[in-house]
């Protein structure tokens, strides 16, 4: 497995139990969604900043990737949001 590819799949599964943890608490009511991208940002910057510093994987690339990662999720998200289903 590519120094990537790992550090991408431990910010996923990271970025997925903190979105769990935050859509189950009471704590966090009216800022639930507004939490999703931020949290993103934490784990890929854990997990991509462990890659470079252990010098596995070049700062242009994981800035390049992680670029990539953000724009497509937010891409994501912004359609699940225009073009979800309506509940009546």
């Amino acid at each position: 497995m590519s120094p990537f590819s790992f550090a991408m799949s431990v910010a996923f599964v990271g970025w997925l139990a903190s979105c769990y943890a935050v859509k189950h608490s009471a704590r966090f009511g009216r800022w639930r969604n507004r939490l999703i991208v931020p949290l993103w940002f934490v784990w890929m910057l854990m997990a991509l900043g462990g890659a470079v510093v252990s010098e596995a994987l070049p700062l242009v690339d994981a800035a390049g990737a992680g670029a990539a990662c953000v724009v497509g999720m937010s891409s994501w998200l912004l359609m699940g949001t225009v073009f979800g289903r309506k509940r009546s």
